[in-house]
C-alpha cells in the first residue's frame, strides 16, 4: 500500500525492528526511525525536502528516491517519539542514499559508525552533491558518485580513517569548495578525485589532508 502525505507533508515511521517497503513513499518530508534496517528503495519514492533516519546497531540505511532531497532534521510527532536528525548507523552499518533525479545535499550529518561505508549518488547529469555538513565513519571507506558536480560549503567535509572516492560522471562535472577549510580528512587512507572539469576554482584550493591522492582531471582550476 502506497503511503501519500503529498507534496507538503510529512511521513515518520519507527519500528522497534526494521523498516521496509512494497510500494512507494511520496511526502515532502520523510523521517525513519528502526531498531533494525532502513531499506527504502522502491524507485518510485518521491520524498522532495528531508530525509532523516537511524538504524539499530549494525544495520544499515538505504534510501532510494525518484527526486532530489536534503537530509535534516524530522521532528518528532505522536508515537514518532524522537526526531531523527540526519542518517546515522552504529557498530558497523552502511548508509546508502540515492537521488535518482535532482540533486542531494547533505544539510544534515551522516554518520557510519566503525567499519561502515557510506555512498552518496545522483544519478541525472543535472545532479549534483552538495555537502553542507559533515559526513563520517569510523574506518569505512566514503564515496559521492555525482552525476553532475560535487561541492562542499561552509561546514561539509568528509572524515574517516579509511578511503574517500569523490567521482563525477559528467564531462563538465567539478570538485570545489566555498571556504578555506579541509573538505576532506582520510589521513590513513585513499582519496581518489575524478573530476572532468575540474578540481578547485581560481579563487578558492581544493583543500584535503589524506594518506595518499589519485587524482584524475582534464582541467586545473586552482591550487590543490
Amino acid at each position: 500500500q502506497p503511503l501519500n502525505a503529498g507534496g507538503t507533508g510529512t511521513v515518520r515511521l519507527q519500528s522497534t525492528a526494521g523498516v521496509s517497503q512494497s510500494a512507494a513513499v511520496t511526502a515532502a518530508n520523510l523521517g525513519v526511525n528502526a531498531g533494525g534496517a532502513v531499506t527504502l528503495t522502491n524507485a518510485g519514492n518521491t520524498v522532495s525536502a528531508t530525509f532523516a533516519a537511524s538504524a539499530g546497531a549494525g544495520n544499515a540505511v538505504s534510501f532510494t528516491d525518484a527526486v532530489g532531497f536534503s537530509t535534516g532534521t524530522v521532528t518528532a510527532a505522536s508515537v514518532f517519539s524522537s526526531a531523527a536528525t540526519g542518517v546515522t548507523t552504529t557498530a558497523n552499518g552502511a548508509i546508502s542514499l540515492t537521488a535518482s533525479t535532482g540533486s542531494l545535499t547533505v544539510g544534515a550529518a551522516i554518520s557510519a559508525g566503525g567499519t561502515g561505508t557510506v555512498v552518496l549518488t545522483t544519478g541525472a547529469a543535472t545532479g549534483d552533491i552538495d555537502v553542507n555538513a559533515v559526513v563520517s565513519s569510523g574506518t569505512g571507506n566514503l564515496a559521492a558518485q555525482s552525476g553532475r558536480s560535487i561541492a562542499f560549503g561552509a561546514g561539509g567535509g568528509l572524515t574517516t580513517g579509511g578511503s574517500v572516492a569523490l567521482t563525477s560522471s559528467n564531462a563538465a562535472g567539478t570538485v570545489t569548495q566555498s571556504t578555506g577549510g579541509t573538505s576532506v580528512s582520510a589521513t590513513s587512507g585513499n582519496l581518489a578525485i575524478t573530476a572532468p572539469g575540474g578540481v578547485g576554482t581560481s579563487g578558492q584550493s581544493f583543500v584535503f589532508n589524506v594518506g595518499t591522492l589519485t587524482a584524475n582531471s582534464s582541467a586545473n582550476n586552482g591550487n590543490q
